[in-house]
């Protein structure tokens, strides 16, 4: 529970953000924003590539000997992840030069977080996350409400939010680490070849949730761009709710790893917890969908009801995490098939939706591909 408030309070603090812009920012003001923040949050992630999902599951004696042994890979795989998600964003022209450049120290200073909040939960740390969090969400409302009042502009936002990032980091630095779990042990090879499928995985399912939106960028105007985003917006507390249940199930799963019993009892228990909350939230923005989105962005986005309403039929496929099993086990190569599979059935029907139907189809075919 802990650790999914402190992980909740800052995504809370970003969705109240959200709002607060796009009633105040032009239409390709807010897109511009929201096209960035997409950008950090999936590169981040593609730059970490699967390494906190797997120190949740590897031995940290283990992980430190293989980075040692293998420092020059690792640094080159890393340099060349870096360069490619640069070129990705800097072929963007609707962004300028010092703006990319910032985004790109953002994405460095997020992944580098992400990693040492990994290592801390696997620590048992989940009260100093919530206290860093609380305080880096606080900080992180007032400078973007303080710009907003008194004159937005993208590259004072993102130059604040990188010494923001800095400060985070050295606070996260001095947390004292608690008792490190124990988990089975796995051949040195093995581990590799996990953690190169984890990144792998992590990698296509970030592409597979972004997908839409990582193509539409390149294609539509940033005011159509911001349409499509507020209809596509994710519920944080969903997405928050399955990741912090996925970390601690998959750290419990990794200790029970040989009893096949356990497991299942804990998906399952996972299951029926999370669903206690995932079912009412999906049936609210259901029925009430027009209501609240003309109490939160007044009727500006209108527009973006009915590809909302197709979006969120997706939410019930977002009750539990399904791969825990799979990654406590060291079945990476399953999930990565499954992925693949999800972004090539995606993409074709984006391509044929988009023809029919427009930005609604583009929406509908995510939710087919995911089901």
């Amino acid at each position: 529970f802990t650790l999914f408030v402190g992980r909740l309070l800052p995504t809370l603090v970003f969705v109240l953000i959200s709002i607060l812009y796009s009633r105040k920012l032009s239409f390709y003001d807010y897109g511009t924003f929201q096209s960035l923040w997409m950008y950090i949050n999936i590169s981040s992630v593609i730059f970490s590539f699967g390494l906190p999902t797997a120190i949740l599951t590897i031995n940290e004696s283990i992980i430190n000997s293989l980075f040692k042994k293998n420092k020059k890979k690792v640094i080159g795989t890393w340099g060349v992840i870096f360069f490619s998600i640069n070129a990705f964003l800097y072929a963007n022209k609707q962004i300028n030069l010092n703006v990319k450049l910032l985004c790109s120290i953002l994405i460095l200073l997020q992944a580098a977080i992400s990693i040492k909040e990994a290592f801390l939960i696997k620590r048992g740390n989940e009260i100093s996350i919530f206290s860093v969090n609380l305080c880096y969400a606080i900080v992180f409302f007032i400078w973007h409400y303080f710009l907003l009042i008194n004159g937005y502009k993208v590259s004072i936002l993102l130059a604040g939010l990188i010494v923001l990032q800095l400060l985070r980091i050295v606070v996260l630095q001095f947390i004292n680490a608690k008792s490190v779990y124990t988990e089975q042990e796995f051949s040195e090879h093995t581990i590799l070849r996990y953690i190169q499928h984890i990144g792998i995985n992590d990698t296509l399912n970030t592409f597979s949730k972004w997908l839409d939106k990582l193509i539409l960028v390149y294609f539509i105007t940033p005011q159509e761009f911001a349409i499509f985003f507020n209809g596509t917006y994710e519920i944080p507390l969903i997405g928050l709710i399955v990741s912090a249940g996925g970390s601690i199930f998959t750290v419990k799963m990794a200790e029970n790893v040989n009893n096949s019993n356990t497991l299942a009892s804990l998906f399952l228990n996972g299951f029926r917890l999370l669903s206690n909350i995932v079912f009412p939230i999906f049936f609210l923005f259901l029925f009430f969908s027009p209501d609240i989105f003309e109490v939160l962005f007044s009727k500006r986005y209108n527009d973006s009801i009915t590809i909302f309403l197709i979006s969120i039929t997706v939410l019930p496929l977002r009750i539990n995490s399904y791969t825990t099993i799979l990654q406590a086990k060291h079945k990476s190569r399953i999930i990565i098939i499954g992925s693949i599979i999800d972004i090539l059935l995606a993409a074709f029907l984006m391509i044929i939706f988009y023809q029919m139907w427009g930005l609604h189809g583009v929406a509908l075919a995510i939710v087919i591909s995911t089901y």
